[in-house]
This record gives structure tokens, C-alpha cells and sequence, in this order.
């Protein structure tokens, strides 16, 4: 992470004129694909090991908001936006965070900013998520889908709403392309965020990767089970991206209970539920790691559930490919089941 002034852009500062990570083309993939819970892990990992560029730091922010973490998407959003981000997506996120915390005048000209690049699209961009009072000057009905998105009716992003009138599947799908070609400016080596100002230019926004262990106050879930228009229930999903994206979010909220029972000490139960997550959705290895990690830091070393969090630690490492680490992993099982058997001996 960098502690620079984004108002002060590094002399490595450029603008993009090659391609992005394959790491964030595929994690802007599954989250346009309504695959929440896997372009989570993704994107948190990038944003662990600092590889975020400015699309990515936007697509971190999108895939919180989507899984109901809003204060966590509004640091991302944010740090995007003042690093010289300009999605319209982050905007979005921006001025509903303004509006939660009672700013509604602040959020109605970000709100109103992000209706000038948008318009009337502005409804695919929300794609069934409940809208604050912020936007009531762009109607108050949104739509459950995002119309005309990609092949398959997946999410919408802001780099992809541009055209106020795409043509068809066609024109949605080169709105896409054209989106995976970025123009924004990115610090190279380093990741977009840091100690910088929120979207008002007012205070500061912590690094976008979660705190280890530490809840972020003040979320909402943002997620309409059903949305209707004119009285008459709006078209859901392909069953098979519905059941993906209901996972996705399921999944979401699973591992932020996950979180507050560690950061809280309430640990009972903890390895049962990332063993059952990991054989829910092996792409969440990155992210059940992390949480096993942070587990063991505050668990008493005679915790019969020592030995439970390593084992999960050796699954996830094994979904990840790395045998050597899981080998390593599963010892430690062995070792903490050893030392509880002598410890019981000697009493």
C-alpha cells in the first residue's frame, strides 16, 4: 500500500496503453456474470497483495455493494474516484454511501454527476438494488436486470454503460470489449487507494483491503428479493445465473458472519462453517485461508477447534494447488490432536 497523496500522482503515474492482469479481466468476467462471491475472493486478494488497477479498485467496489457491504464499497469507490477514476459505477456507490450517512446534498451532485455520463441507464447500472433518495429525480422504480448486458443477462458495470442507446445484444457485447481497454491512470506497482481523500475531499479512506478480523460498521444489504414494475413481477434471471448469483450473495454474507464471530472471540462452530463454505465454492479458498488465519491468531492453542481450522487450512490450500502447504497444514492438525492427547495424559 502507498501512503502518497493520490493529488500527487508518482512520476510512474501513466496512462494505460497496454493490457490489464489477466487477473483483473477475469475477475471483471465473474462479476459481470453475476458470480458475486468468486469476483470477491478475487478482487480482496488482489486488493490484499496490491495489485489493483483503477478498473479493478472500481470492480472491488461494485462486488462489495452487490454483497451488501456498502461502507466497504464506498472505500473502494472513493479511493477510486480521487486516485482519477472516473466510473460511473463508483459514483453511484459514492452517493449512496453519502446518502446512508445522512449527506444527502453531497450525494445528490455526485448522484447528479453520475446521471450526466449516464442518463437513463443509470437503471442498469442499480440491476435490482434498492436506490436511496438521492436518485428520486430519476425515477423510483428500478429494474431487476440489467437489459441488454453481455449474452447471458448478466450484471452491468459502469465502463460498459456509455451508449444511452445500445443496439441490441451486438452493441452490448462491443460495449464490453471496448470496456476491457482501459484509459484511466494507474500508479504501476502500487495499488489505487491508500490514506486518501473521500469523494468530497473531506477526511480520509483507510487501505481498500479489509482490516484482519475487523467488521466495517454501518453495512447494509441493499438487495430487493423481488422487484416488480407496473404491478406485474419483472422477468428473474436464467435459472442457472439466478442460482449463481442468490449463491454468490449467500456466500457473501456467510463469510461477514464468519468474520464478526472471530473478530468478536465467538469461534464455536467457525471451522464447520468455512469447511461447509469451501465445499460450497473451492474459488473461495483465497478468502476461507485468510479467515482460518485470522481464527487461529485468537484461539487458545488447547481449542479442540485447533486442529479443525488446520485441516481447513489444508483443504484450501489443496483447492489452490499448493500440496506442499496443505502437507504442512494437515501436520499441524496431527500436531494440535497430539498435544491435546498429552496434555489430557498429564492431568
Amino acid at each position: 500500500m502507498t501512503d502518497a497523496d493520490p493529488g500527487e500522482p508518482d512520476a510512474r503515474t501513466r496512462r494505460i496503453g497496454v493490457e490489464r492482469s489477466v487477473d483483473a479481466r477475469l475477475a471483471r468476467l465473474h462479476l459481470r456474470g453475476g458470480l458475486l462471491a468468486l469476483a470477491r475472493a478475487e478482487l480482496e486478494q488482489m486488493a490484499g497483495a496490491g495489485t489493483l488497477d483503477l478498473g479493478a479498485l472500481a470492480d472491488l467496489a461494485e462486488v462489495r455493494w452487490r454483497n451488501g457491504d456498502l461502507m466497504g464499497a464506498a472505500e473502494a469507490a472513493s479511493a477510486h474516484l480521487v486516485s482519477g477514476g472516473d466510473e460511473p459505477m463508483a459514483m453511484i456507490i459514492c452517493a449512496e454511501a453519502l446518502d446512508h450517512d445522512g449527506h444527502l446534498l453531497d450525494a445528490r451532485a455526485l448522484a447528479a454527476r453520475a446521471l450526466e455520463r449516464v442518463g437513463g441507464q443509470v437503471e442498469r447500472l442499480f440491476a435490482g438494488e434498492t436506490r436511496s433518495s438521492a436518485w428520486s429525480s430519476a425515477g423510483s422504480t428500478p429494474l431487476a436486470l440489467a437489459p441488454g448486458t453481455m449474452t447471458w443477462g448478466g450484471l452491468a458495470g459502469g465502463a460498459e454503460v456509455h451508449d444511452p442507446q445500445p443496439s441490441g445484444v451486438v452493441g452490448a457485447a462491443a460495449e464490453t470489449v471496448a470496456a476491457e481497454t482501459p484509459t484511466a491512470e494507474v500508479v504501476e506497482g502500487q495499488t489505487v487507494g491508500g490514506s486518501t481523500s473521500d469523494a468530497r475531499g473531506i477526511g480520509q479512506v483507510p487501505d481498500v483491503a479489509a482490516a484482519p478480523g475487523q467488521p466495517r460498521p454501518g453495512t447494509t444489504s441493499g438487495i430487493v428479493a423481488e422487484v416488480t414494475e407496473g404491478g406485474a413481477p419483472v422477468p428473474s434471471l436464467p435459472g442457472s445465473i439466478a442460482e449463481r448469483v442468490e449463491s454468490g450473495r449467500a456466500a457473501g454474507k456467510e463469510l461477514g458472519s464468519i468474520e464478526d464471530a472471530i473478530a468478536s472471540g465467538r469461534l464455536k462452530g467457525v471451522p464447520e462453517r468455512l469447511a461447509l463454505l469451501l465445499r460450497t465454492d473451492r474459488a473461495l479458498a483465497p478468502i476461507i485461508l485468510t479467515h482460518a488465519d485470522h481464527a487461529l491468531a485468537v484461539i487458545r492453542r488447547d481449542d479442540p477447534a485447533v486442529a479443525a481450522l488446520h485441516l481447513v487450512r489444508g483443504d484450501a490450500y489443496r483447492a489452490l494447488g499448493r500440496e506442499s502447504d496443505a502437507t504442512a497444514a494437515f501436520q499441524q492438525a496431527l500436531r494440535a490432536v497430539a498435544a491435546r492427547a498429552t496434555d489430557k495424559e498429564t492431568q
